[in-house]
């Protein structure tokens, strides 16, 4: 098996620890209607040091976008890592993150130029469409 698919294979089970999805629903005031959502919460599971080491290699390495996912009040409570495709495969929060790591220590990867370039790649492309901000703070109110 090929490093690559080592590599994703490895964030997708990673994620199957550090996420739960589950179901909800939300009823739009427009249509009254409602509508089934699926919701994602992060666990308690702590990802290892030398994990977490791994994941950030492999963002390199593999070339994935890595950014912040904000809360419904707008302040960000975790990372999303998604493939060229758009994909996501790894969700973590602070509750997953190994002890010297806080949230606001991840964010210069999000600032890399490749994690940009590769976000003007997949917005170009329509697969994806976000805004990274220039400071953590600017996430946070």
């Amino acid at each position: 098996m090929s490093t690559s698919i080592l590599n994703l294979n490895f964030l997708e089970e990673l994620n199957k620890k550090t996420v739960q999805y589950y179901d909800s629903q939300i009823t739009p005031n427009i249509t009254g209607k409602t509508v089934i959502i699926q919701m994602a919460r992060f666990t308690k599971y702590p990802i290892s040091k030398a994990d977490f080491k791994r994941v950030l290699d492999i963002i390199k390495e593999e070339l994935l976008l890595i950014l912040p996912q904000e809360n419904l009040m707008g302040s960000i409570d975790g990372y999303l890592i998604f493939d060229l495709r758009g994909k996501i495969l790894l969700r973590f929060g602070e509750s997953n993150l190994p002890d010297s790591y806080t949230l606001k220590s991840i964010f210069p990867y999000c600032q890399t130029e490749e994690n940009k370039d590769i976000l003007a790649l997949l917005s170009d492309e329509e697969i994806l469409t976000a805004t990274v901000k220039k400071t953590f703070e600017e996430y946070c109110y």
